[in-house]
Formats: C-alpha cells, sequence, structure tokens
C-alpha cells in the first residue's frame, strides 16, 4: 500500500462522525502533516485515531510500537501502517 492510498484512508477517517475534520483541512495532509498540531488532536482523540486505522487496516498494534512522534508527523505513522499491512500480507 503506498503513502497516497494511506492518506486518502486516514483522510476519510477524520472526516467521520469522530473527528469531523472538514474535506478542505485532510486535502492538505502529507508526510510531514502533524495529526497533532494540525487538527488539534487531544489524547483521547488520537486513542480513537488508532483503533480506527487499525479497524480500516486491519491490524493491531501493542503499546510499545506506538509513540506520539507518529502523530506529529504522517511519514512515521504512514511507515508504521506500511510494515504492518505488509506482515498481514505475508
Amino acid at each position: 500500500m503506498n503513502e497516497k492510498e494511506i492518506i486518502e484512508k486516514i483522510s476519510i477517517i477524520l472526516q467521520g462522525q469522530k473527528f469531523r475534520i472538514t474535506k478542505e483541512k485532510t486535502d492538505k495532509i502529507n508526510g510531514h502533516t502533524s495529526l497533532i498540531n494540525h487538527f488539534s488532536l487531544d489524547s483521547l482523540q488520537i486513542l480513537e485515531l488508532i483503533i480506527e486505522i487499525e479497524q480500516v487496516f486491519q491490524f493491531s498494534c501493542s503499546a510499545r510500537e506506538l509513540n506520539i512522534d507518529m502523530f506529529d508527523n504522517m511519514g512515521k505513522l504512514i511507515e508504521l501502517i506500511q510494515e504492518k499491512v505488509k506482515k498481514q500480507a505475508v
């Protein structure tokens, strides 16, 4: 799964009922976007986002695999998702 596909799916999640972020804002997401600063996500919303990502991409993460940097730099989150999806395919 490439970066563009992942960003599109995360954008759809963020536009959903739990986050209600406008399409205009999510259209600006790239590998350097800080989900924390750009969308003002708090800790509870980050947990909700993790749950949504796990459901959409069909994998689970342990607490050790996650860190706040992944939500401060979209590129790191994309790398984690690509790694998890790749492991699933094997």
